[in-house]
């Protein structure tokens, strides 16, 4: 442009580089360098030639009319812009061109800002300039373009949220995890040599051999649990080993003695001191997985050996067991699928009774005969037969004859009793759980001082009241208890991000009102402090807790962020995005999030993904250069 061309390839010249430049978005500074001293020309040799004409040079018939057409260009040219920055420049671009020497270069110097017009023509002395030299424009369409870099959504000063003490000892709990997984997978390996030595011709010693195996195993997986693990709960699936193991013992001591094995003679058994070394769920899953598979199998192959008496004494056992079961009550779960299936052990057993009785077997017929002269059906045949109304042989065999019945009694009393402290634990869990979400919704409202009690309550509800019943039975505390847990870290986190955190603990900090009744004045940007597992000192929380707390979180600010764009707080939706942004990036490099917590990493994401696209919106409100908000919400909406 500075060259002697003449006015109509410098018109053409100027109108070529706004057209290249005008669909680059404004953020390019290169932009702003380029497009405003184009316009600028442009509007120069338009409007001085169509109005002022302070030079001769315009005074030619030509030039004044090929004005017409270029002014028309810069007015489309302009329309895309309408941002303040653009306004401001274009200002000073009819400014200049009023002066008394709007020459072209004057104009590039001033709308660049740049002192001396020769720095705009060095790409050396720019770091945001296209490849190509201005000077060369014709040559732009066959030079590839290098795109801008990505859109920074986080400020240079934002941190990450540092999750590496929680990912250590989620790293030890899981290789913890995994030796329980390891050494249960041995313990079904030796149970399965077990269970094929009672159907094989295999030597005492060799039975011996792998039941001493068997048992070394199992002692070492109780003695793992006792380091690493609550009393009564179990790692891994080491539970489910262990009432193999004693599905296993009830079978073999079916078949030496004929009766149920009781719960103190599984202890016995495993050679520990005590009947507590397996819990009652694992005794129970064990005794009824035997009645109904083990003792199913039994009955079937002393039926094809055609030993009748074997499969009535089965048939006794399970209908005694069944009547002692009638008593409990089982809540949907393992246990209560299991207890069904004794219903249908005990009808095989009758079959294969009848069976045996039509194809000419004798024991099988006296069996049949004795069942048909008392009306009453087997299963309560043992307790009339103990009130002594029957005097066939069968009359001796009383309850006590197949199992401890003492023992189960004792065993029924305790499962009552967890059962009860279950109710109660949900119904207080109920009031824990409320509290916690009237504080969520109170920090909405920005009722700092009510949220403060609520988080109060809800914490004295946890540590008085819920805390002590899941000491007492450790398996109570996943489920009702821990989903309070998450809701109460889910109310703290959201009540230390919007107000912040004092040094000595994670109480946090509420400001003193001054009388009007509110605090909303003092918190209208939050303090984005994101609470670490350390800082819960009232209330100790698992990983899993924590982390359902942390994701749950992102929600509530993403909530905070659609209030703050509905009055085009531009500011605080950033302020949101650069904390969920941060949440997310530290729930990625977990290297295994526990538990159930897997299913929230894509809700959040698309919080995150709506936020993103939540500012796009705003930036094109903002572009429109009009400020108007929701009917009915005002910039005093928090007030």
């Amino acid at each position: 442009l500075r060259q002697g061309m003449n006015e109509t390839l410098r018109f053409s010249t100027i109108q070529r580089i706004a057209t290249r430049t005008r669909s680059t978005t404004t953020h390019n500074n290169h932009s702003k360098r380029t497009f405003f001293p184009a316009l600028a020309l442009l509007q120069v040799y338009s409007s001085t030639a169509f109005q002022y004409s302070p030079t001769t040079s315009f005074q030619n018939h030509h030039h004044r009319g090929l004005s017409f057409p270029l002014k028309s260009s810069f007015q489309r040219e302009t329309k895309f812009f309408s941002t303040r920055s653009s306004k401001t420049a274009l200002f000073d671009i009819q400014r200049l061109a009023l002066s008394k020497t709007p020459t072209p270069l004057a104009l590039f110097s001033t709308i660049t800002n740049s002192g001396d017009t020769e720095d705009i023509h060095n790409n050396s002395n720019t770091d945001n300039h296209f490849p190509e030299d201005e000077d060369n424009m014709t040559d732009s369409a066959s030079t590839p373009k290098i795109p801008s870099a990505p859109f920074a959504y986080l400020s240079k000063d934002s941190k990450f949220l540092d999750l590496s003490s929680l990912e250590q000892v989620l790293s030890e709990s899981n290789e913890q995890r995994q030796l329980a997984y390891d050494l249960g997978n041995q313990i079904k390996a030796a149970l399965l040599k077990c269970r094929a030595s009672l159907e094989q011709h295999q030597t005492a010693e060799q039975k011996k051999e792998l039941q001493d195996s068997l048992k070394a195993l199992v002692q070492q997986a109780l003695e793992f649990s006792k380091q690493h693990s609550k009393e009564g709960s179990r790692m891994g699936n080491l539970n489910n080993h262990l009432g193999d193991y004693l599905r296993h013992q009830a079978y073999e001591h079916f078949i030496q003695t004929g009766t149920l094995l009781s719960p103190a003679a599984a202890a016995d058994n495993n050679d520990d001191d005590g009947a507590t070394s397996f819990t009652d769920e694992e005794y129970l899953s064990g005794i009824l997985s035997f009645v109904n598979f083990d003792l199913k199998r039994y009955v079937i192959g002393r039926g094809t050996h055609r030993d009748a008496s074997s499969v009535k004494l089965a048939r006794d056992m399970v209908a005694t067991l069944l009547d002692h079961l009638l008593q409990y009550d089982f809540r949907n779960g393992p246990l209560r699928r299991k207890y069904d299936g004794v219903k249908y052990t005990l009808k095989t057993c009758e079959t294969v009774l009848y069976e045996l009785s039509v194809t000419g077997c004798q024991e099988a017929m006296a069996a049949e005969q004795q069942d048909s002269s008392n009306s009453e059906p087997p299963s309560k045949r043992s307790k009339s037969e103990s009130g002594g109304k029957s005097k066939s042989s069968s009359a001796s065999l009383t309850p006590s004859s197949f199992m401890n019945v003492e023992a189960l009694e004792a065993l029924r009393l305790r499962m009552v009793e967890k059962d009860e402290l279950r109710e109660k634990l949900i119904k207080k869990c109920r009031d824990g759980q409320k509290a916690a979400k009237q504080a969520i919704y109170a920090l909405h409202r920005n009722d700092f001082d009510g949220a403060a009690k609520l988080i109060d309550q809800c914490e004295q509800c946890i540590l008085e009241e819920l805390a002590p019943i899941a000491d007492q039975e450790p398996n109570l505390r996943y489920g009702s208890f821990a989903n309070v847990l998450e809701e109460y870290a889910e109310a703290k986190l959201y009540q230390a991000w919007l107000v912040g955190k004092d040094d000595d603990g994670d109480d946090t900090i509420m400001k003193e009102d001054d009388g009007d009744g509110s605090n909303a004045k003092k918190h209208n940007i939050p303090a984005k402090v994101v609470l670490l597992p350390n800082d819960f000192s009232k209330i100790r929380l698992e990983p899993q807790e924590y982390l359902g707390g942390l994701c749950d979180l992102t929600g509530e600010i993403g909530r905070y962020a659609v209030k703050k764009a509905t009055i085009r707080d531009k500011e605080n939706v950033k302020n949101c995005l650069e904390t969920n942004m941060s949440i997310f990036y530290a729930m990625e490099s977990l290297g295994r999030i526990p538990g159930n917590i897997g299913k929230k990493i894509d809700p959040l994401r698309r919080t995150v993904e709506k936020q993103e696209r939540m500012l796009y919106e705003l930036s094109l409100v903002e572009a429109t250069g009009r400020n108007t908000i929701v009917a009915g919400v005002d910039a005093t909406a928090d007030e």
